[in-house]
């Protein structure tokens, strides 16, 4: 049984890889996974994972990668558009106490959901900075266990 939303995904990611290798970029094939369809962009040493997910509630398109990076940088104005606010809001205006808050999983439909924020103050900020703590997708599976550590210290 195919799920909601599965043939738009499928349309929608196919539409950008075009619109992307259009724009000189190299995109693989759409790969089909559980619930998302999925195509890598590569562009000279970068590469960018496209997503587009499928589920009761429609569509999402994700764009995983370093954001720093000029290839994610130029694919996600390309897909995206113009942003509202300013890309790095936090690095512009310093917070002396932040509450950060992740999720993973994807609830009811696709399984159990996951939970958590953290507080932190300038001090313990710094303390992070100083520790390597960043975002996780800019870090390795081996380096992730070992600020574990440092984090729970």
């Amino acid at each position: 049984m195919q799920e909601p939303f599965q043939q738009t995904a499928l349309n929608k990611i196919e539409n950008l890889s075009k619109m992307i290798e259009n724009s000189g970029f190299l995109v693989s094939n759409p790969n089909q996974k559980l619930y998302n369809y999925e195509v890598i962009v590569n562009s000279k040493n970068e590469q960018v994972k496209l997503q587009v997910y499928f589920g009761k509630k429609g569509v999402k398109i994700v764009l995983q990668g370093d954001k720093d990076s000029p290839t994610h940088k130029q694919l996600d104005k390309m897909i995206f558009g113009e942003r509202l606010f300013a890309e790095n809001i936090t690095e512009e205006i310093n917070f002396d106490e932040y509450i950060g808050t992740d999720e993973s999983g994807k609830g009811d439909y696709f399984g159990p959901l996951v939970v958590a924020a953290v507080y932190v103050d300038k001090k313990t900020a710094l303390q992070l900075k100083q520790d390597g703590v960043k975002d996780s997708k800019l870090i390795n599976d081996t380096n992730i266990k070992v600020l574990e550590g440092k984090i729970k210290k």
